[in-house]
């Protein structure tokens, strides 16, 4: 009688081997979870590789939604799916965006959520992995803002509570870029970007990717009406604005503004502009050339549906506009982008004596803190000069 020879396996974790069948030279994998057995050939006849190949078969297991035994029911992804599945339910945005949108993009993001924590089981995260979340996010050499960072752990914190998961999270100190002195333009800066901005409607240039952009005229009018009104250049602020939302209004010694009321960043505010953006909103109306305005209709660049797109297309032109005319680095080396257009409106407020910084502060929704460490200081370096320069001691 032939002797029958025993297969030999090496253990690599518990209930987790490889072993070698006889007349083969290729390594199989051997699994037990939760009572059931698994085999399979790994296709390699290296050892230390068919150990690699056999815990990824485990954790393949399980995290495939048809597995047998699979545990994704416990994993973040599985409840980030529900997350988003929750979220595609919640009403459009004033600027009629999907909520769910945005969540989606920051769980898939590089280094972002999903990515980071993959099929992990959601209910052994620690503190010390949100930590090492927190650290891996950033580029090398490079900081993420707060404002950033802490966007990715609020999609975080939410994943988690669908779970009924407490995680203690750590603070930022030190994980984050410090905030910077805010870019904005002095008065004479500003009207030259207001005044080249209409020269140069038509204006073309090519990107990289070889796409043709050419500045439109409504950058000419967001540019005015951004500074008289202070709101961010973002898609929940100046580009959800539609024409049903303005009023025209006027003073009682005679003054017209705009009126309007939007989802700012803090909550929902009554927002009133200077007689600038109430000029410049009448000459945009009188521009389109319609014989009556869709309420529907946003008022800058309404062509694009998207107002994400919408808001890369107008950074774009501004950002050609300040290369063009030499203004895209400020007195200190501090980048330009549409966002100092806010910072210079809210200096330009401060240097006007009737206001102070609280009426400010409320009227540009931000906070005194913000107010007292960037904005105040700027706006008086230039107004208090010439007191500064007296010749008597």
């Amino acid at each position: 009688m032939t002797k029958k020879t025993k297969s030999k396996s090496w253990k690599v974790l518990p209930n987790v081997s490889i072993y070698k069948r006889q007349g083969s030279q290729s390594f199989y994998g051997y699994l037990r979870i939760n009572g059931q057995k698994f085999r399979k050939c790994l296709d390699s006849t290296d050892r230390h590789e068919s150990e690699k190949l056999v815990i990824q078969w485990k954790q393949e297991l399980l995290t495939d939604k048809n597995s047998p035994v699979s545990e994704f029911e416990h994993s973040i992804r599985h409840y980030s799916d529900k997350l988003i599945e929750r979220e595609k339910t919640y009403p459009l945005t004033p600027s009629q965006l999907e909520p769910y949108k945005e969540t989606e993009s920051l769980l898939n993001r590089k280094k972002g959520c999903n990515e980071f924590f993959g099929d992990r089981d959601i209910r052994s995260i620690k503190k010390s992995d949100v930590d090492e979340f927190i650290h891996q996010l950033s580029p090398s050499k490079k900081k993420l803002s707060q404002s950033t960072v802490r966007k990715h752990l609020n999609v975080l914190r939410k994943t988690l509570n669908l779970s009924n998961t407490s995680v203690e999270f750590p603070r930022l100190n030190g994980n984050t870029k410090k905030s910077e002195r805010r870019g904005y333009f002095t008065k004479d800066e500003y009207r030259k970007l207001r005044d080249q901005s209409l020269k140069l409607v038509g204006f073309e240039w090519t990107e990289r990717n070889g796409t043709v952009y050419e500045i439109d005229h409504d950058l000419h009018d967001m540019i005015i009406f951004m500074t008289s009104s202070m709101l961010r250049p973002t898609v929940s602020e100046i580009y959800s604005l539609q024409h049903k939302h303005i009023h025209k209004k006027t003073t009682e010694k005679g003054t017209p503004y705009l009126e309007f009321t939007l989802n700012r960043k803090n909550k929902q505010m009554t927002v009133q502009s200077l007689s600038t953006g109430f000029y410049c909103y009448e000459k945009l109306v009188e521009r389109r050339n319609q014989k009556r305005i869709d309420p529907n209709e946003y008022l800058f660049l309404p062509k694009y549906e998207n107002r994400r797109h919408c808001m890369s297309v107008m950074s774009r032109m501004f950002n050609e506009l300040l290369n063009e005319i030499g203004l895209k680095y400020g007195k200190n080396n501090e980048v330009r982008t549409l966002y100092s257009l806010r910072h210079t409106s809210i200096i330009f407020n401060l240097q006007h004596s009737d206001l102070d910084m609280f009426e400010v502060s409320k009227r540009s929704d931000t906070s005194i803190k913000m107010i007292e460490d960037f904005y105040y200081p700027e706006s008086q370096m230039d107004e208090k000069l010439s007191q500064f320069l007296r010749e008597e001691f």
